[in-house]
């Protein structure tokens, strides 16, 4: 790469940074509890679908999800206060997850089938979405990395599925229950004295980078989410404690 590439491409990096450090403008005339569209009978759908911590996805085929994909697809969310953005955005993420499970009966125990959520298309907000560019969409409405643990997409090594759909008035607290039911889980992150060792599923592999933005380093980032023991004595250790990627064999929580 010339020197010239290098810098177009350190040009382009900082000026993305300064388009999203720039504040978003106010919204004037909503109400901070008005979402974006109407998310109840998708939530509805969701938590019938939910049993035991599986999820049946035969309802994706029906008419209440047509109708909710099709006001996803419509829907203005830039229009809304942060809350509502980002509860959209998690609902919409959850059903197309939901969606791409149904029409990929072929999804079974191995890592490999996560590229499905590559494949399939959906249009929300007029614009065309994978399920991968949803998740992104999630965690910059929120704008903090932490909104990664609401992205459950079925496998063991990724978050639990959330119980119903988020809403304006609940985002806030959905997101901190989750984060701690998350961050608790040994299953997630699990501290390991012995080795001097922080381990966190693969799951969390891509978000690495910006829990250090956000807070100085991964360590730092988890802190405020662990118990108090754990977080006792990571913080006595922070400066020697090292950060592996490490999981358990992988299932997918998909009712067959």
């Amino acid at each position: 790469m010339s020197r010239t590439d290098i810098t177009c491409v350190i040009l382009l990096l900082v000026g993305t940074v300064v388009i999203q450090a720039q504040p978003q403008a106010r919204v004037f005339g909503v109400d901070d509890t008005m979402d974006v569209i109407d998310h109840r009978r998708f939530d509805s759908l969701w938590r019938t679908s939910m049993q035991r911590g599986l999820l049946n996805v035969d309802a994706a085929a029906g008419e209440v999800m047509a109708t909710y994909l099709q006001a996803l697809a419509t829907a203005s969310p830039d229009a809304f206060l942060p809350a509502a953005r980002a509860a959209f955005w998690t609902n919409a993420h959850m059903a197309a997850v939901m969606t791409v499970m149904h029409r990929r009966p072929a999804m079974r125990s191995t890592i490999v089938d996560s590229s499905l959520f590559d494949r399939d298309t959906f249009v929300v907000a007029e614009a065309r979405h994978t399920v991968r560019s949803l998740a992104a969409a999630v965690i910059a409405s929120h704008g903090s990395v932490t909104a990664c643990v609401l992205l459950g997409n079925g496998s063991s090594h990724a978050p639990p599925l959330l119980r119903g759909a988020t809403f304006a008035t609940t985002f806030e607290r959905t997101l901190r229950e989750q984060a701690r039911r998350v961050f608790r889980s040994e299953r997630f992150v699990l501290f390991d004295p012995g080795a001097d060792a922080l381990q966190v599923s693969s799951f969390f592999a891509p978000y690495l980078t910006l829990m250090e933005w956000e807070r100085g380093s991964v360590v730092q980032f988890l802190l405020p989410w662990l118990d108090e023991l754990t977080a006792a004595e990571c913080a006595l250790r922070r400066a020697t404690l090292r950060v592996v990627v490490s999981d358990r064999i992988e299932r997918w929580r998909r009712r067959r």
